[in-house]
């Protein structure tokens, strides 16, 4: 089970998970998100510019 929550502050997603906490930046999580759509050939997750520093660019 995950519990994302957002850090404005810092420009961080954080993401709990039963094992950890782990984090990823606003800017970098777009590029990451990019990377995979393109390998899996799915536009649809091709990150939007409104996705950054929301919870629809950690869920992407």
């Amino acid at each position: 089970m995950r519990d994302t929550t957002l850090n404005s502050e810092q420009r961080l997603y954080v993401i709990a998970t039963e094992g950890g906490v782990t984090c990823i930046g606003f800017d970098n999580a777009p590029d990451h998100a990019q990377q995979i759509a393109q390998r899996l050939d799915r536009s649809d997750l091709m990150p939007a510019a409104d996705d950054a520093a929301s919870f629809t660019g950690v869920e992407k």
